[in-house]
């Protein structure tokens, strides 16, 4: 598929969203990145949790992850299941990694790319910015998106 920028999303990439947003997939994620200039590839997936995710995060590159994360109440400290069918409620993140040795004018090229990308991986709940490695864990992840308070976007 390509994007109206000229970015191409390699094929694969499709069929590895189609599985993660499977009502059956309480949790997982898929890392993008670049593949020349203007060709993005599934670059790594799985089915862990954030801190796996981020052991795929490169330095001197900028990334793109989805992340499928369970609900969890606060309150009980336990993930929260649907009342209807006992499915578990999840939320989906888009995540933007530009890692700290990426050269700025790669970043300032780049930008406009995250609005294509963004809108290829969609729907999600949030979508997020990511800079650091220190503070990229799972619990960060949950505070952001919970602050964020965004609609889900379609």
């Amino acid at each position: 598929k390509m994007a109206a920028s000229g970015l191409k999303f390699a094929d694969n990439i499709a069929d590895a969203k189609k599985h993660l947003f499977d009502v059956t997939t309480p949790h997982g994620w898929l890392v993008l990145g670049y593949s020349g200039n203007n060709n993005i590839a599934l670059q790594a997936k799985g089915d862990g949790g954030v801190s796996e995710m981020v052991s795929h995060l490169k330095d001197d590159q900028i990334q793109y992850c989805l992340i499928r994360l369970p609900e969890v109440n606060s309150v009980k400290d336990a993930v929260n299941v649907d009342r209807k069918d006992g499915k578990i409620l999840t939320k989906d993140i888009f995540i933007n990694w530009s890692g700290p040795a990426v050269r700025q004018i790669e970043k300032g090229q780049k930008k406009s790319h995250v609005g294509d990308v963004s809108a290829y991986l969609k729907p999600f709940h949030a979508d997020l910015s990511a800079v650091n490695r220190e503070n990229f864990t799972e619990e960060v992840v949950r505070e952001r998106y919970t602050q964020t308070q965004v609609t889900f976007k379609t």
